[in-house]
């Protein structure tokens, strides 16, 4: 989104999320490749896009290995060896830059800060890493790990941190409370019975629940409106009771103002909390778009992905 932005073309995405893919198709303009990384028919591919312009990957390494919210496996975690593929990538195809984005607790992984500062040192590029925590600029407690790596044959130039800023801090400045949408989105995004259940029950966590408009939001994360379900992009099957009382079950929302039920944000509502532009389409039921909203690397931040994806960026 941010080289969109800044008018830069994305050559080409790789992804293996359908739903994420379905996204990019409906928003970018750039080839989209489904499938995985480890797959050496799609390097074969995007290969043959490298023209010999300045090249830079960008990619977001799965966060499950990494995230409070699991494990903490690190590279142990399978999910993790995304890391090595967009590496891999920038090393075959002579990328200029590589961008790479996590969970700010990835820099509690010695492991993988070394994977990154060897590769860097091997393919002779200046390596900068920055911490960014997005309530310093939005009403959201959201803190993301960024990379950038260039090659010294480039003028080196360190990522500045984000200031502090007084204005919108909190949720009434940005997003409207009391939005009502159609029938049957309504219906979709309804806490069902077992989500009462859960997120009314302090045995599953003492996060808070309903947001209000003082309020800065929690994290958005990949498991959002999908605490009891199998999530939708695959990556793994519902969550046991065992684990949801052991590590808290996460998820807010509001009452809507159309039934005055418990009901999770609108994929619009949850994307205002990302940064991510107005004008984002979501080609998918809304469920099904909030756990999207877990993967979206938006303009300010970036979040954690479910699975690993790559997008090759040519100025």
């Amino acid at each position: 989104m941010g080289s969109k932005i800044l008018g830069l073309q994305t050559e080409g995405f790789v992804e293996r999320n359908p739903l994420a893919c379905m996204a990019l198709r409906a928003n970018f303009e750039g080839p989209v490749f489904q499938g995985d990384l480890e797959d050496d028919e799609i390097l074969k591919q995007l290969h043959k896009k490298r023209t010999g312009y300045h090249l830079e990957i960008t990619g977001g390494f799965p966060c499950q290995g990494y995230s409070r919210q699991g494990d903490q496996l690190g590279l142990d975690d399978h999910r993790s060896h995304g890391l090595h593929h967009i590496l891999s990538y920038a090393w075959f195809l002579q990328a200029d830059a590589v961008i790479l984005e996590c969970v700010a607790n990835v820099t509690h992984f010695p492991r993988t800060q070394e994977c990154i500062d060897d590769f860097a040192l091997q393919a002779d590029m200046t390596c900068h890493k920055l911490v960014f925590d997005l309530q310093h600029q939005w009403p959201v407690r959201r803190n993301r790990f960024w990379c950038y790596m260039l090659a010294k044959t480039f003028a080196s130039f360190p990522i500045q941190p984000w200031p502090v800023s007084t204005d919108c801090q909190q949720l009434q400045e940005i997003m409207p409370m009391d939005a009502i949408w159609p029938p049957e989105v309504e219906q979709q995004l309804e806490w069902d019975a077992n989500e009462l259940a859960i997120y009314l029950n302090p045995e599953y966590g003492a996060d808070q629940r309903l947001l209000l408009p003082e309020d800065k939001a929690p994290t958005v994360l990949h498991s959002w409106g999908h605490v009891h379900r199998p999530c939708p992009c695959g990556c793994r099957a519902a969550f046991s009771d065992h684990r949801l009382r052991q590590g808290g079950a996460r998820g807010f929302g509001l009452l809507s103002a159309c039934t005055g039920k418990y009901r999770h944000l609108h994929p619009a509502e949850g994307a205002l909390l990302c940064t991510v532009p107005p004008d984002f389409q979501f080609p998918m039921p809304p469920r099904s778009a909030l756990c999207m909203l877990g993967q979206i690397d938006s303009v300010a931040s970036s979040c954690p992905n479910a699975v690993p994806n790559l997008g090759v960026d040519r100025h």
